[in-house]
């Protein structure tokens, strides 16, 4: 976690992201994107865009199309993320044509996070160690192990488990090894103790 500050991210415990706590982040256990988060980040990063079309676009982003198809469903949002949404609106009686990003490329207005035990209830109650959040948006699940590397067969297993009872509705998933959505094990490979990369910012 410390590392995760270091490269930008807040960090945030799973109790914060409660449901009960006034103002929530999210509204139930079964919802992964904060909401509020995603909803101030495209605040920021769309200055000149009426409220109204940055609300209705996260609802693009919250509302999930491939409820049985994870694959599908991340790859519906995954190019929402990279393209933007297109949007249109009237503004001093002409109608206008935009585009809202959900994120900033050159990382100036993006809110990074990552909680720590961050429960999530989809068919099964499951709490992943570590989600890396970009602008409220689970974008990677980390289930740490041991340095050593022989539970790295157990962190896979893991979360193929999170892939398939875990309502992810973004892109989401893999490790503190290194991984996506639909990993095979020969893929994956252990960090190594003091491993980092100085141009990388969380």
């Amino acid at each position: 976690m410390e590392e995760l500050a270091e490269l930008g991210c807040t960090l945030m415990h799973g109790a914060e992201t409660t449901p009960d706590l006034k103002p929530a982040l999210r509204g139930s256990y079964h919802e992964t994107i904060l909401e509020p988060v995603l909803l101030d980040a495209l605040r920021a990063i769309n200055l000149d865009l009426p409220d109204r079309v940055l609300v209705d676009a996260s609802k693009k982003v919250l509302d999930i199309q491939f409820t049985t198809d994870t694959v599908q469903e991340n790859r519906r949002v995954h190019r929402l993320m990279v393209d933007g949404i297109k949007a249109s609106f009237v503004e001093d009686g002409e109608e206008q044509n935009a585009v809202v990003r959900l994120i900033d490329w050159e990382d100036r207005h993006n809110d990074w996070r990552a909680i720590n035990q961050y429960d999530v209830v989809g068919q099964t109650p499951r709490i992943p160690d570590v989600v890396v959040f970009l602008n409220g948006i689970p974008l990677v699940v980390i289930e740490l192990k041991g340095t050593e590397g022989k539970y790295i067969d157990a962190a896979f297993n893991q979360i193929e488990t999170y892939k398939t009872d875990i309502p992810w509705s973004a892109p989401t998933e893999v490790v503190h090894q290194l991984g996506y959505i639909y990993p095979v094990f020969r893929r994956t490979k252990r960090w190594l103790e003091g491993e980092t990369n100085p141009k990388r910012s969380c």
